[in-house]
Formats: structure tokens, sequence, C-alpha cells
């Protein structure tokens, strides 16, 4: 199978389940799901292809460099994000622009400001919210110190690092809360 066959897939499954399955308690643990991996998966761009980037000799986070732009499309790719920076920012694919792109912008479903937003939607449909609506929080005290860390590469993989930790945190809570036998 190929990784276009893999995404379409993927991306059929989540169609199948917002237009047929019930939106109920099963559903809203799908959203949370799936809104964490993201989160979580954004992150990991971030930590990894990102952050090398801006490690590279000579690069100061804003593109100054023939192929620093290239560079940064295929970190927006990765995410499925290139034309809908293009679209909000509206400007040159810079560093610094990018890295804000997808910690901050609130609107493209894979930037994890969005993803916040969703997970609290979420946990307010289900009972008793309050334990993981702490963990989100956190999440988001910990994205706003993350978010000054867009120009230096070491810095924003160690960023990238603290934010993944607090969304696995995030995570054990929503599992100790709804998940657990016996909870």
């Amino acid at each position: 199978m190929s990784k276009g066959e893999i995404v379409f897939d993927g991306r059929r499954i989540d169609g199948i389940l917002a237009t047929v399955m019930t939106h109920d308690e099963a559903y809203v643990m799908w959203r949370l799901g799936r809104a964490l991996e993201r989160a979580d998966m954004t992150t990991r761009v971030l930590g990894v292809r990102a952050a090398a980037v801006l490690a590279q000799p000579g690069c100061n986070g804003d593109g100054a460099r023939g192929h620093d732009e290239v560079q940064w499309m295929g970190v927006l790719k990765s995410v499925w994000g290139l034309q809908m920076y293009q679209r909000a920012v509206r400007g040159p694919i810079e560093g610094t622009a990018v890295v804000n792109f997808l910690l901050e912008h609130d609107r493209f479903p894979r930037a994890v400001r969005a993803l916040l937003r969703e997970i609290r939607r979420a946990l307010a449909e289900l009972p008793d919210p309050d334990g993981p609506m702490d963990g989100v929080e956190h999440v988001e005290a910990v994205l706003r110190e993350s978010s000054a860390a867009s120009t230096d590469g070491r810095a924003l993989d160690q960023a990238m690092d603290a934010l993944q930790m607090a969304i696995a945190e995030l995570d054990r809570r929503i599992t100790d809360r709804y998940l657990r036998v016996g909870a």
C-alpha cells in the first residue's frame, strides 16, 4: 500500500466517522484521540524537522538562504499545511512564521492552538472534565513558553520536548478519567 493510499484511506475513515457515527461519547473520545495525536505529531515535526533547519549554520530562522524556503515548505507539507500557510500568512515562507503558524494559528486544524481548542470542546461534552481540563491549561501554558523558541533550533527542539511531555500528561489524565476500568 502506498503512502497516498494510506492517507486517502485515513481521510475516508475520518469522513465516514464524522458523517455516519452517532455523535455520542464514543465519537467524542475518537475526536479527543485524533486531536491529541495530531498535536503530538505537529510538535514532533517541529522538534525534528524545523529544529534541524534552524540549527544549520547560517540560518537565522527567516529563510534567508536560498534553499531554506524549500526546507520550510517541506516542514509545512509534513502536516499538510503549505497551502493554508500561504493563504493565512500571505508572505514569504520563513522559519519563525512557519513555527508560529504551526503552534499558534487558531484556524488551521493541525496547529497546536486549534487542536487544544478542539480538545476543550470535546472534553466539555463529557461528564466531569475538570481534571483533563486542568491538563489542557497546562499544555496551553507550555505552548505559550514554546512559542518564544522559534528562532533557535536547539531551543525549539527542547520546547517541543516539553510540549510533547505536557500533551502526554494530558493524554494520561484523559485515560485515567475516562478509560481506566473502575474509574
